[in-house]
């Protein structure tokens, strides 16, 4: 097959094999054709021998917060491919050709939303716990009061205040993503409050906006649940806010879904845990794609020396690495970690401690074992943008 980046014509077939994947309506197939043409955003196809477009894969380009710095990503999508060139390992070969690419271009991690784990596992990402969702009666939050201002944000105006929050909240949780106005705006801001039952709430108390929340009012047949798409905060006071303003609204909702980032435990903030439901979401999925450039992230109080293997698609990964002072050089010699690209991915982001990911069998600490502990630790994770 052959293999390229897909020009603004190709994107109205792209466009059709990915609504045919993912089950999609048309009205006006001729409009959706022009709006897929004019897309601006990084598409991949694969040709067979006759011209046909077989397969395409999309890569959006984002930053994102890892190891407290902002580093360059890019977030696979529309990956899709013809019933009749299923099984034809179209969708491998674009992977083979992208991710060196993406190196190439400067990205360091790569993230996706896989309809399968194990399919995506071959192109070596592996599974992160990107937040946790809880499910509660606001009676659940009996105790927690917010004692500011709140406002609630009305369509056309600015959204200058949520993104200052946001801004401050991202960067204490690894993978969050770096917003600007325009994506704040566009992804989290739209629907209609009439319509849509959309609300927008930002809080705030005497030395300026502390949070937020971001809702929607869900009818169904066991009566109205307050569903939460996004709550942030700028500390432990915008926290509260969030609990406190969500405490207020035990006549108006029978369930409240709030998802938080992993690493925060609701169970431990109310008084009593058994009136949570707990609903762990994992199902987003990261791999290194610049190994050398990812390891630079890591600060650890002595140098250490990382053996890294299994990485198929982006050899480049594989090797001993040297990691000190914040840089990274080819080495030889005994490494003190041994570990897959796959794994290395977990570790770094802190989606698995050293120790869960020594039990998995791919990750194995031969020396300097409080060094590597001390800085591979279980972090707190948030993912809140798809794409």
């Amino acid at each position: 097959m052959d293999i390229r980046r897909l020009t603004g014509e190709e994107r109205k077939e792209a466009g059709r094999i990915s609504l045919i994947a993912f089950h999609g309506r048309a009205e006006d197939i001729e409009k959706k054709k022009e709006e897929w043409a004019r897309d601006t955003v990084e598409d991949w196809g694969a040709f067979a021998d006759d011209g046909t477009l077989a397969a395409r894969v999309v890569n959006n380009r984002f930053t994102v917060w890892l190891c407290g710095r902002a580093v360059e990503c890019g977030g696979i999508g529309g990956v899709s491919t013809l019933p009749e060139y299923r099984e034809s390992g179209a969708v491998r070969q674009i992977f083979a050709r992208l991710l060196p690419a993406a190196r190439e271009n400067g990205e360091i991690i790569s993230g996706l939303y896989p309809f399968s784990h194990g399919f995506y596992r071959k192109f070596g990402y592996d599974t992160v716990g990107f937040r946790t969702e809880y499910a509660f009666s606001p009676r659940a939050l009996k105790g927690h009061a917010h004692k500011g201002w709140v406002k609630q944000w009305k369509e056309g105006e600015p959204v200058d205040g949520f993104l200052g929050v946001y801004d401050v909240f991202a960067r204490d949780w690894e993978l969050a993503m770096v917003r600007t106005p325009e994506m704040m705006r566009e992804r989290h801001f739209g629907g209609s409050f009439y319509k849509d039952r959309k609300f927008r709430y930002l809080l705030g108390d005497g030395n300026g906006a502390t949070g937020y929340v971001l809702f929607e009012d869900v009818k169904d047949l066991k009566g109205a649940q307050l569903k939460v798409e996004e709550a942030a905060w700028t500390g432990p006071a915008g926290f509260e806010a969030v609990l406190g303003f969500l405490a207020r609204f035990t006549a108006d909702y029978g369930e409240i879904v709030l998802p938080l980032p992993t690493g925060v435990d609701l169970r431990g903030m109310v008084e009593d845990p058994y009136a949570l439901t707990i609903r762990p979401q994992g199902s987003y999925m990261i791999r290194i794609v610049n190994m050398e450039k990812a390891l630079s992230l890591i600060r650890a109080a002595e140098g250490v020396t990382i053996r890294v293997y299994g990485d198929e698609q982006i050899p480049e990964n594989n090797g001993v690495w040297r990691v000190e002072g914040g840089r990274t050089v080819p080495a030889d010699g005994e490494a003190d970690l041994e570990t897959s690209a796959r794994a290395m991915g977990r570790i770094l982001s802190g989606a698995a401690s050293l120790y869960e990911a020594q039990l998995r069998g791919d990750a194995r600490v031969l020396s300097k074992r409080d060094t590597l502990e001390a800085v591979f630790v279980r972090k707190g994770i948030y993912v809140g943008d798809f794409f």
